[in-house]
């Protein structure tokens, strides 16, 4: 399997999964946020931020998880 068709599936699995399990991704992302709020510059840690690109997520949820911040 090549590192794009792995991507691609990976991919398609946390879309799922944030669509059958919105309140454990939402608890995720709070966490998430919460890290980053805390977090100094020199502990900054984004990358849980790239699992924004590749939820289900529609408008009312995005602005959840946005109000959190």
């Amino acid at each position: 399997m090549k590192s794009n068709d792995m991507e691609k599936a990976a991919f398609e699995v946390i879309e799922y999964i944030s669509a059958s399990n919105w309140s454990m991704v939402f608890q995720t992302l709070q966490s998430i946020l919460k890290q980053l709020r805390l977090a100094t510059s020199d502990e900054l840690d984004t990358n849980g931020l790239q699992l924004l690109a590749h939820l289900w997520i529609n408008s009312k949820k995005l602005s959840a998880i946005l109000s959190g911040m």
